[in-house]
């Protein structure tokens, strides 16, 4: 499968060793919103930090105390948008980036990156949030098993906006709520598609949502069984943008 087109090849961010970024989106489901502290538990036995994308006007109550929280324990918070309304984008720049803004305010915190409600992002979009200071989005899918992705693994800055891309390579809800795998199909694609994106040096996005991983706990402590074991390098979104910005 060929990652890398001529053109972004040209944006291509030349990294030593394979990066594993692993992201949740906390979405409306009360699962997602009540089973959040077991993940982040999960990793955390292992070593492992991740990037939890948040609501500011959701369905679960925006708590401070635990955002802190989760920061001082070495994850990172990013934002989801203020509903998950998928049209966020699509409206006119001035009105995007006031929502932007709101959302930003009622976070109170610094947010460095994105994922656009069921990934609709837009070129509106992408301003409004490099113009409220955010420094990376992650909505666009390599071309694997989403349709319309990019033939690319690398981090990317859009020409003229002041915002890296980190392409999405993967989501649970693709392997368990679209084709309905079972655990062990589900880890065993995880590690095809990390296998060809390790032979580019490339950045392997994983999103998931709490609620697939209460329901498919075996899958997701397998894959930080393998993570560990195989001494596969993890690291936050912020973080991989902050190294190469």
């Amino acid at each position: 499968m060929k990652l890398v087109n001529e053109v972004l090849l040209k944006l291509q961010v030349n990294t030593p060793k394979t990066k594993l970024v692993l992201t949740h989106d906390i979405d409306n489901p009360e699962d997602n919103f009540r089973f959040w502290p077991e993940v982040a538990r999960m990793e955390e036995r292992m070593g492992i930090r991740s990037t939890f994308n948040v609501l500011t006007e959701g369905s679960y109550p925006l708590d401070h105390g635990w955002l802190d929280e989760l920061e001082s324990r070495g994850f990172e918070i990013g934002l989801h948008g203020d509903t998950h309304d998928i049209a966020m984008g699509f409206h006119p720049l001035d009105k995007t980036e006031r929502r932007i803004a709101k959302c930003l305010k009622k976070l109170n915190r610094k947010i460095y990156g994105f994922r656009a409600p069921a990934l609709g992002i837009s070129e509106n979009l992408l301003q409004s949030l490099s113009n409220e200071g955010i420094k990376y989005d992650s909505s666009i899918v390599i071309n694997f098993y989403h349709k319309g992705g990019i033939d690319n693994c690398y981090p990317y800055k859009y020409p003229g906006i002041d915002i890296w891309e980190i392409p999405l390579a993967l989501q649970d809800s693709g392997l368990f709520k679209d084709r309905q795998l079972t655990d062990g199909m589900a880890l065993r694609i995880f590690k095809e598609i990390y296998r060809i994106i390790e032979k580019f040096g490339g950045t392997m996005v994983f999103n998931s949502h709490p609620n697939h991983i209460k329901a498919h706990k075996s899958f997701y402590m397998n894959l930080l069984d393998w993570i560990k074991e195989d001494g596969i390098e993890t690291i936050l979104a912020k973080d991989l943008v902050l190294s190469i910005a």
